[in-house]
């Protein structure tokens, strides 16, 4: 095919999650349907939380009601291989991550909240992976415009009724100059529909994102 082009690499690598350093009681309740962060950072509230069981819930809900998380640490070695291919406009990603996990959380299993489920402390293992198809604009001085379908998939070995799946649509405006103040800002939405999940099954979700380049 006319202007194909191809390439794979692999991305080997590790990271620890730090649980709160202050365990201090929120006597707020957490709103039905709140968008828990995908952060690996401290303060992470409900990050190391222990829980019994997989079969255990930990939606919205169930981890405000158990308060904030854990102390403690969690770390994980991952290999990320990625596959990357482009035909003209259209540009096609698939992307997985391997990890291993471990932690000294107090429970049997802790939540972890980058991946939004239940992890054995002792040691675990787990799949995440991302596709899109995506089609590109040229809009010429204007920047470019990216629209396509978006599928993402998180599976623990152990636990496969955890599984999480969502399929949803993506769009990228990337401005060719200062917008809103900022230099070549890009703007993302995603609306995805929630093909498995023990908590947000046939549910929708709804994300948008502001980026832009430093002027240094």
């Amino acid at each position: 095919m006319k202007n194909l082009v191809i390439a794979a690499f692999a991305v080997l690598g590790a990271s620890l999650l730090v649980g709160n350093a202050l365990a201090v009681e929120d006597e707020t309740p957490t709103e039905p349907g709140r968008r828990r962060e995908l952060s690996e950072t401290l303060g992470t509230f409900h990050a190391l939380m222990s829980f019994d069981a997989y079969g255990d819930s930990f939606s919205s809900d169930s981890l405000g009601q158990r308060g904030v998380g854990g102390f403690g640490t969690a770390g994980r070695i991952y290999l990320s291989p990625t596959l990357k291919m482009k035909a003209g406009p259209v540009v096609a990603v698939a992307s997985a991550d391997f990890e291993w996990w471990k932690s000294d959380a107090q429970g049997p299993l802790f939540y972890e909240p980058a991946r939004d489920t239940l992890l054995k402390a002792s040691g675990d293992q787990l799949l995440n992976t991302s596709s899109v198809l995506l089609y590109r604009y040229d809009l010429g001085r204007r920047g470019q415009l990216t629209a396509g379908l978006i599928h993402q998939m998180t599976y623990v070995y152990a636990a496969p009724a955890n599984q999480i799946q969502r399929l949803g649509v993506l769009v990228i405006r990337q401005f060719g100059a200062r917008r809103f103040g900022l230099s070549h800002p890009r703007l993302l939405a995603t609306v995805a529909y929630y093909l498995d999940d023990p908590s947000k099954k046939h549910t929708v979700s709804a994300a948008v994102a502001l980026g832009f380049k430093s002027t240094r």
